[in-house]
C-alpha cells in the first residue's frame, strides 16, 4: 500500500510502515522504564525476560517489598516478648523460663540482622552490639540487670523509631552498666590455667 493524497494532502499509510513509528525524545525515555518489550527508534530490542527492578539500600529505596517491613515488625514485636519474658523469668527465678526466652530472643535477633538493610545504620548497629552481648551466654546465669538491660535495648532502641548517633550512644551505655560484654562475639576465648 502507497500514501493515499486526498484534496491535496498527503496522508501516510500507517499500516504499511516497517517496525513502530520513531518515537519522539520525550517517549523514547519513558519507553526505557517499561518492562514490556518494545521497539525503540524502529529498531528491534531483545525481550527482557526478568522484570527490571531496582536495588534497595538501607532506608533510600522506595522499592521496599511490603512483606519485608512487615516480616521486620513481626521479628520486632516477637523479639520484644522474648525480651520481656526473660526479665519476668529471672525475677521468678525460672532458669528454664530465661533460656527458653532467651533462645527466642537470638532466633529474631537472627532474623532481624537478615533484614537490618530495611533501617538505618545506627539501628543495625544497636543490633549488632546486643547480638554480640548475647553471643555464648549462659541465659540461666544472668542477673536481673542484665535481662533488664537486655529488654531496654529491645523496646526502647531496636522497636522505637529512627536512632540517631546519640540514642545509639545511650543504648551502650545502657549494655554494658547492665554488664553486657558488647563485644564477647570478637574478643579472644580466655584460656584458663591450670
Amino acid at each position: 500500500m502507497s500514501d493515499t493524497v486526498t484534496g491535496g494532502v498527503t496522508q501516510p499509510n500507517l499500516f504499511s510502515a516497517p517496525g513502530i513509528v520513531k518515537n519522539t525524545i520525550m517517549t523514547e525515555g519513558r519507553c526505557q522504564a517499561y518492562d514490556r518489550p518494545y521497539a525503540q527508534s524502529a529498531k528491534e530490542v531483545a525481550i527482557r525476560t526478568v522484570p527490571r527492578q531496582r536495588p534497595h539500600k538501607g532506608m533510600s529505596s522506595s522499592a521496599l517489598l511490603v512483606s519485608e517491613r512487615s516480616a521486620l515488625t513481626t521479628y520486632l514485636q516477637k523479639a520484644v516478648q522474648c525480651a520481656e519474658n526473660m526479665e519476668y523469668a529471672v525475677n521468678e527465678q525460672d532458669a528454664i523460663g530465661i533460656a527458653i526466652a532467651g533462645n527466642g530472643l537470638i532466633e529474631f535477633l537472627n532474623e532481624l540482622w537478615r533484614l537490618r538493610t530495611i533501617r538505618e545504620r545506627e539501628w543495625q548497629k544497636v543490633l549488632n552490639f546486643l547480638q554480640s552481648a548475647l553471643s555464648k551466654v549462659v541465659f540461666e546465669e544472668l542477673t536481673p540487670e542484665q535481662c533488664r538491660g537486655i529488654r531496654t535495648t529491645v523496646v526502647d532502641f531496636l522497636a522505637a523509631g529512627a536512632l540517631t548517633k546519640y540514642r545509639t550512644a545511650t543504648a551502650i551505655r545502657i549494655m554494658r552498666e547492665a554488664g553486657l560484654d558488647i563485644w564477647k562475639g570478637i574478643s579472644a576465648k580466655r584460656v584458663s590455667e591450670g
